[in-house]
């Protein structure tokens, strides 16, 4: 499915495409996993959800234990710091998503900073 996702979002003039269940509940990107701050906690999608346990995502998990997993629909993710994440890229922050500008976290940063320490 992630493999057909791509030409949506470039026909969409889109960077990536963020997946869904078929349930509507937030799933991953094409090849990232996708993280996002509520407050004082880090949320991603549950694994249950059929996603990949991705290197990346591992990672954060790894530097973030606390991190809340579950079943989250695409409107938990409105006006909220977005970022991604996979082995190659490390975490790459979200700029916009369906063309809303999603806003910057320190935090992010921070982790970003963290992620390639051994």
């Amino acid at each position: 499915m992630a493999g057909r996702a791509s030409p949506f979002a470039s026909y969409a003039e889109a960077d990536d495409a963020l997946l869904l269940t078929h349930g509507g509940w937030v799933a991953e990107g094409t090849v990232w996993t996708v993280f996002w701050w509520a407050g004082d906690a880090l949320r991603t999608p549950a694994l249950d959800l059929g996603i990949l346990p991705g290197i990346g995502r591992a990672r954060v998990l790894e530097l973030l234990p606390r991190v809340e997993r579950g079943r989250y629909p695409k409107q938990a993710l409105a006006g909220k710091s977005l970022f991604l994440t996979n082995a190659v890229r490390g975490i790459v922050p979200i700029a916009s998503l369906d063309g809303a500008p999603a806003p910057t976290d320190p935090r992010t940063a921070e982790l970003a900073r963290r992620f390639w320490l051994a």
